[in-house]
């Protein structure tokens, strides 16, 4: 099936060459990492995570931010951000590694009619930031670039920091590496931008946590990281509480992004990756959240009808 992939069907499906778009505010495609479904699905989940929630959108209201969510399923479960990325960038369900890397070394050459070209036959200058601190080699990176048409990569060499890191990869807080690539890009292109990532910090284990601070700036004055000392191996009976923990870190630091980094036509797509491991399991389906949030309301009424 793989190595009889016909792309022509998509190529015509995908021709946008007749359209032009009316407005070209800032797109902000972020992924976050392992916010999956379950929290909806358990009791205990539910109850802290649509609390949560209701904070959080209080805020973004009064600030004029408005916001509507559904459920979008994943191509893969408890892994595998790659094949969930790319197959919303693509348009295309991508639900295995080897599928994975037969596009990747297919289009090297050839271009896929991905959102992110069309974006940029609009004019958009298409950027991609990751932060985790243990790089690939630039051979690589630039194989990612040519796949993807993507403009500009930062890179955790990029992004001018000397701060405490965190978890899994591992990597900054997100919202240092969120707030500094934003503010980098604004500065170097006058385009509309489409920014697009995927957050690193609620991937598991889970601990320790960045605070969500006032100042994103701070972190990189920071020679210890916050509650390091004290963060004891994870416990099975724990894990679901450090998941909670995460997910809150992750929400409240993407809602601070969005009222102090999103000007008035900013349109911010948030979209989990896959349910999270260890504390899901696959009964629980393999949808994830995803949140639709923009201070035009006429934008928000036609993703809500969709």
């Amino acid at each position: 099936d793989i190595t009889s992939f016909n792309d022509a069907a998509i190529r015509q499906a995908y021709d946008y060459k007749a359209y032009t778009l009316d407005k070209k505010p800032n797109i902000y495609l972020i992924f976050v990492e392992s916010y999956g479904s379950v929290l909806y699905k358990r009791a205990d989940y539910r109850a802290a995570y649509t609390k949560l929630l209701g904070e959080l959108e209080k805020q973004l209201n009064k600030e004029g931010w408005q916001a509507t969510s559904a459920l979008s399923e994943s191509p893969t479960w408890g892994g595998g951000s790659w094949m969930a990325y790319t197959s919303t960038l693509f348009g295309l369900r991508i639900d295995n590694h080897p599928q994975y890397l037969s596009l990747l070394n297919k289009y090297q050459v050839q271009s896929y009619p991905d959102l992110g070209r069309y974006l940029k036959t609009q004019g958009y200058y298409y950027a991609w930031v990751s932060s985790i601190a243990d790089e690939l080699d630039d051979r690589m990176w630039n194989r990612y670039i040519r796949f993807l048409g993507v403009d500009q990569w930062l890179r955790y060499r990029d992004l001018n920091y000397n701060g405490p890191l965190y978890g899994w990869g591992p990597a900054p807080p997100d919202q240092y590496v969120l707030n500094y690539a934003n503010q980098v890009l604004q500065k170097r292109t006058d385009q509309p931008l489409l920014f697009v990532t995927i957050t690193q910090n609620s991937h598991y284990p889970w601990v320790p946590q960045p605070p969500v601070v006032e100042d994103w700036r701070t972190f990189d004055e920071m020679t210890v990281a916050p509650g390091e000392a004290d963060a004891a191996p994870i416990e099975s009976t724990g894990k679901r509480q450090n998941y909670l923990t995460a997910v809150e870190v992750q929400l409240r630091m993407l809602t601070d992004l969005i009222l102090n980094s999103g000007d008035e036509e900013s349109l911010f797509i948030l979209v989990g990756d896959h349910q999270p491991p260890q504390v899901s399991g696959r009964f629980d389906g393999w949808a994830t959240p995803v949140h639709v949030i923009s201070k035009d309301q006429a934008l928000i009424d036609v993703f809500a009808q969709y």
